[in-house]
């Protein structure tokens, strides 16, 4: 699967939303999201794991895709891999005022977004199985969190926070947090690797009383050498990177 063409195909077709799909068989399909599309890859009725008849009508023409004849014949419905790109513009209608009280996609968005915006499917395969696109279970533990006060936060597993404030953030895995520590607005990209409370007592206590806000609201800066970027006035903390104690950005 390359997200990058679908990119590229989204932005073509000027679409307000494309959705990632695969041809599928009659064995599998109602486990699945379906969609039906017009020529040019509109789509123009989806349904959420149909079932007997309801399948049964979610039949379409997969040539669309670039199967052959045959291919088509063996794979009839196009199913949702449940992978959205959308203008922003219209997500943020879509989840503000349209459905704010919505929690799935799939079953709730996405049917009705259909029959008001310009939902298209990429006209290609979007899975090649010569080049499949894996998960990655991190089987991490949870983060532990003691004694932060957190608001509007995405936080990741294998994290330790300890006495902190953040808001308005998202925390990649196996970051860690000390004492002291202010965050806003800023994307931590966290680490590949997790290292126990013994093995993080056991090094230079780097990263107390950090505060990251952006109170001057730069907009674009780059400074790899103390491990953060911003871009667009987020701040964003590098793979890997120690921010040390007592930094102010």
């Amino acid at each position: 699967m390359v997200e990058t063409d679908n990119a590229e195909s989204h932005v073509d077709n000027n679409a307000d939303i494309t959705i990632s799909c695969v041809t599928m068989g009659n064995s599998r399909a109602s486990d699945y999201g379906l969609v039906t599309i017009d020529g040019r890859g509109r789509i123009v009725q989806f349904s959420e794991k149909p079932k007997g008849a309801d399948l049964k009508a979610m039949q379409t023409d997969t040539t669309l895709l670039g199967l052959s004849p045959q291919e088509a014949l063996k794979s009839p419905y196009i199913a949702s891999m449940e992978v959205y790109i959308f203008k922003t513009e219209v997500l943020l209608k879509l989840l503000r005022w349209r459905f704010p009280a919505s929690n799935d996609f799939g079953s709730e968005i996405i049917p009705a977004a259909v029959e008001e915006h310009d939902v298209q499917v990429p006209k290609s395969e979007c899975y090649d199985p010569k080049t499949p696109f894996y998960p990655s279970p991190r089987h991490l533990p949870p983060t532990k969190i003691d004694k932060c006060r957190i608001k509007a936060a995405l936080i990741s597993h294998g994290c330790f926070l300890r006495e902190c404030t953040v808001q308005h953030l998202v925390i990649g895995e196996c970051s860690r947090l000390d004492s002291g520590v202010e965050l806003q607005g800023t994307v931590m990209l966290g680490t590949d690797y997790y290292q126990t409370e013994t093995e993080i007592a056991s090094l230079p206590a780097d990263g107390n009383d950090v505060i990251i806000a952006n109170k001057d609201g730069v907009e674009e800066a780059d400074r790899p050498d103390e491990g953060f970027y911003i871009r667009s006035g987020i701040t964003i903390i590098a793979e890997k990177a120690t921010i040390k104690n007592g930094t102010v950005i």
